[in-house]
């Protein structure tokens, strides 16, 4: 399947994402692992906007992986 990036309205604190990775493939799992969770905040230490905070659990292996929104599209990458 193709990637959609996310359109319009930036993402937001509260919104819910999905990430999607493989931590430690092949220690735990070799299948994707599919966490979901919420934005926090829209900054990071030192209220430097590069960053996000989220509450979804990431793991080593998570790395690169795409975070979704509910839609299902690319809203920023870990």
């Amino acid at each position: 399947g193709i990637a959609n990036f996310r359109q319009g309205r930036g993402i937001r604190a509260g919104d819910t994402i999905i990430a999607i990775g493989f931590p430690l493939y092949g220690l735990l799992t070799s299948d994707a692992t599919i966490t979901t969770g919420t934005v926090s905040a829209l900054s990071g230490l030192r209220n430097d906007i590069r960053f996000l905070q989220v509450t979804v659990p990431v793991q080593q292996g998570n790395s690169g992986g795409p975070v979704l929104d509910d839609s299902g599209n690319v809203s920023v990458v870990i």
